[in-house]
């Protein structure tokens, strides 16, 4: 990455000329690489500034779809950065949060707890892979 900043060949992507095609190339093999790593698909890989701004963007976007009294899942596990952007997109639409919450002696957040919240007005969950506050890992498969 150093060396491709020093390059000169740096620029927005999606342009007609070669610093564009060079980026855009850069940009496709990281989302290659990292979806390898993460055992997932590149089109699933998303670089940003941050995750929060990745996630306001998402859930603005989702907030479109919201009606007055659809419901978002949330935790208490996850960072601020995966639950302020869901309240926002909620209160715009007059929405409802609703959160899963931990067990308060382990902070597991089994499957259970989540599907404990669940109705027929949820519209979106938002859950961690990893809690970065206590480091659980919440068992999103439900085994």
């Amino acid at each position: 990455m150093a060396d491709f900043m020093r390059s000169g060949a740096v620029a927005n992507r999606g342009g007609a000329f070669e610093a564009a095609e060079r980026t855009d190339a850069l940009v496709d093999e990281a989302r290659a690489v990292s979806s390898r790593f993460l055992g997932g698909e590149p089109r699933g890989v998303v670089f940003g500034p941050s995750m929060t701004s990745i996630t306001l963007c998402f859930a603005a976007a989702i907030g479109r779809t919201l009606e007055p009294g659809d419901e978002i899942v949330c935790t208490r596990l996850d960072h601020d950065g995966n639950v302020t952007p869901w309240m926002f997109a909620a209160r715009r639409a007059d929405a409802t949060i609703r959160f899963a919450e931990p067990d308060p002696e382990t902070l597991d957040l089994p499957a259970g707890a989540v599907e404990a919240v669940l109705s027929d007005r949820t519209r979106w969950v938002a859950v961690t892979a990893a809690s970065n506050a206590v480091g659980a890992v919440p068992d999103l498969d439900g085994s």
